[in-house]
């Protein structure tokens, strides 16, 4: 029905990305970005419009603060692996 081409499949993965380059820590950018939203935005959002989910507050800000903590942990750590291995 569409005239357009296919795009070509990208099989490009983290894994393919050396570390320091700008794609390294595109997912796990991604993956912090949207929990952050989820717990700032969404789930508020969600709890207005349904107030039954109050009960999964502690489960669901604990899971955003994990993973929020495990980015910020393992960025902190990589930088500091890199200027080491730059000193």
């Amino acid at each position: 029905m569409c005239d357009e081409p296919t795009p070509p499949a990208t099989t490009e993965t983290l894994a393919d990305s050396p570390p320091g380059t700008a794609d390294y820590w595109r997912h796990r950018r991604a993956m912090t970005y949207l929990a952050l939203g989820v717990g700032l935005f969404l789930f508020p959002l969600a709890c207005g419009l349904q107030p039954a989910l109050f009960g999964l507050s502690a489960p669901v800000y604990t899971l955003v603060t994990t993973i929020v903590a495990a980015y910020m942990g393992t960025s902190y750590l990589d930088d500091n692996r890199k200027k080491r291995s730059d000193a």
